[in-house]
């Protein structure tokens, strides 16, 4: 009956778990005493109040029992895991294109860069992120890629939506089914150990998964010291860990934010160490220093606090690990000065309420002084104006206050990308500028409706056809602003009717092209000298009209600057 190896193998699996559930469930795990490195009694009391844990090479410390926590971020590490594990297996590779699997909702473009699953566990894909999910939406609808694969990184749902497809594609099985042969089975937990909201919608996965401690525990461990619980044998074979936790997938810059394989890599001038830090719909923070073999993990409520204290912990106490960003950063060259407004796109938007939200809210202005060794960074459109903040250049693109706090720069464009207190900015130029492409629309689109006026003089045909077109053009660009800021996600992603946005797009641009028409009127009237003459309209109307036409041109240049003109 069990003569199958892989019939043999499961059941020894099965056995395992069940053996090391009995096992947690009634172990006491206490703190240890004599533990070699001793912990600041702040952080100690937060492990000893049940808010955390933290793993050694040998033991776990503070873990409750059948306690359940939101993972958050650390889903994304459950899933790299099972990849992994997949491609220890020969099921997969981390660089095969992901659109050469049937069903996973990409089409295979041979002019663009190929989408991998190294791609996606680096959130590098460049998918952009939805501004709201809809259970019964298609997938495939959220699958609009913004940014060349393997530019930048940022928290990407659609992306690992898309991984959680190529699993199942790759394996015909469901994704809880993948993780419970492939994970929870070899780590000696029950099935139970995870809780999913909707397991059948990809992009929702993550946001109702919730572990036990124990799982959690697991998985830290895993990233610490590569190996399980229970099993002295490698989790991983030794190159899927070095690429787990050695090597960089992605990174901006040699002293900034980097990447490996689902990981977050955090750097000081002693330490480096990896980060699974809590989202929107997650409470769970871990931080692993993996040349040491310890990882804490904390589901409190002061998540800031908790970072400050254990990389205060490990500066003092743990072996000085540096890494080779000097000698990286020594050979860039910064040949532009840092000026100019940036805004902020960590999540790349393609619906234009969100993209204007950023430009309103989420725009800094940075000046560099003439010797390039200082930076300041200055709120914009804001009511409130924060004093200015002060950096320091201690090596190209790079720059630090005096509280310790960084900006750095991508190589990539001379500083095109900026990373600030963990945010990812761009650079915008003055289409970031508010007073601009905010600030001017209402005016610009009262003065089109203004050219209305013309349509009650009777006896001019041309003057009457140019009220008629400046007012049905910019009738039109009204109607297409409007559905663009108001109910592109329904039309996208609830209804499915991509047709219905090209319709209005279509009239967005026909309405563009109406009110352009104005400033020629103008220049013909005025050559053909058909101004009219009488006391008040000899002064009034050629001002009239040429602000008309400056508004037709500037609503212009700030649609092109919003993304809407020319976009079907």
């Amino acid at each position: 009956m069990f003569n199958c190896p892989i019939m043999q193998k499961a059941l020894l699996y099965k056995i395992i778990a069940l053996w090391s559930s009995f096992i947690l469930l009634h172990t006491e795990v206490v703190f240890a005493e004599d533990f070699a490195l001793t912990l600041p009694s702040d952080l100690r009391q937060k492990i000893v109040s049940h808010e955390g844990f933290y793993i050694t090479d040998q033991e776990t410390v503070g873990i409750k029992d059948n306690t359940y926590h939101a993972m958050g971020g650390v889903g994304k590490l459950l899933l790299t895991l099972v990849t992994l594990r997949l491609a220890g297996d020969g099921i997969l590779t981390l660089d095969e294109a992901v659109a050469k699997t049937p069903n996973t909702l990409l089409d295979d473009q041979p002019f663009k860069v190929a989408i991998t699953p190294r791609h996606l566990l680096t959130e590098t894909a460049g998918f952009a992120v939805p501004p709201v999910i809809y259970s019964a939406a298609n997938l495939k609808s959220y699958a609009s890629e913004v940014r060349s694969a393997g530019k930048m990184a940022h928290h990407d749902p659609v992306g690992w939506a898309i991984l959680i497809r190529l699993l199942e594609q790759k394996t015909g099985k469901p994704i809880l089914k993948i993780i419970d042969d492939t994970l929870l089975l070899p780590l000696g937990l029950p099935i139970t150990s995870l809780k999913v909201i909707d397991a059948k919608n990809p992009l929702l996965f993550l946001r109702g998964l919730k572990g036990t401690e124990q799982l959690l525990a697991s998985l830290t461990r895993i990233i610490a010291t590569n190996r399980s619980p229970y099993n002295t044998a490698p989790f991983l074979d030794s190159t899927l860990y070095q690429q787990l936790t050695g090597t960089l997938s992605w990174r901006m810059h040699p002293m900034g934010p980097s990447r490996t394989l689902g990981l977050g890599l955090h750097t000081t001038s002693h330490q480096h160490w990896f980060e699974l830090f809590r989202t929107p719909y997650g409470n769970t923070s871990i931080m692993v220093f993996p040349a040491e073999n310890i990882g804490f993990a904390y589901f409190g409520t002061d998540p800031e606090g908790f970072r400050a204290d254990v990389i205060q912990f490990a500066n003092s106490k743990l072996a000085p690990n540096p890494t080779s960003e000097a000698s990286d950063t020594n050979a860039l060259t910064s040949k532009t000065r840092i000026n100019g407004l940036y805004t902020i796109t960590e999540a790349p938007a393609e619906w234009l309420q969100t993209r204007l939200h950023q430009i309103r809210y989420g725009t800094i202005r940075l000046a560099d002084s003439k010797d390039g060794t200082t930076l300041i960074v200055s709120k914009e459109n804001t009511e409130e104006v924060p004093a200015p903040r002060v950096f320091r250049k201690v090596a190209p693109l790079y720059y630090v206050d005096a509280k310790g706090n960084t900006i750095s720069f991508s190589p990539y464009k001379q500083g095109g990308y900026m990373m600030l207190d963990d945010h990812l900015y761009r650079f915008v130029g003055l289409i970031g500028d508010k007073r601009l492409v905010l600030d001017l629309v209402v005016p610009f689109f009262l003065l089109l409706l203004s050219s209305g006026i013309y349509i009650f003089r009777k006896r001019h045909t041309a003057w009457r056809r140019m009220g008629l077109t400046g007012l049905l053009g910019t009738l039109l660009i009204t109607f297409g602003v409007a559905a663009e800021y108001y109910l592109w996600p329904k039309v996208v992603f609830l209804w499915d009717m991509p047709a219905l946005v090209t319709l209005w797009r279509i009239l967005l641009n026909a309405g563009i092209a109406l009110t352009l028409s104005l400033p020629l009127f103008t220049l013909s009237f005025a050559r053909k000298q058909k101004m009219p003459t009488g006391p008040f309209s000899i002064l009034l109307v050629p001002l009239h009209l040429c602000l008309v036409s400056v508004a037709a041109l500037g609503l212009f240049i700030i649609l092109v600057a919003w993304g809407v003109a020319g976009n079907f």
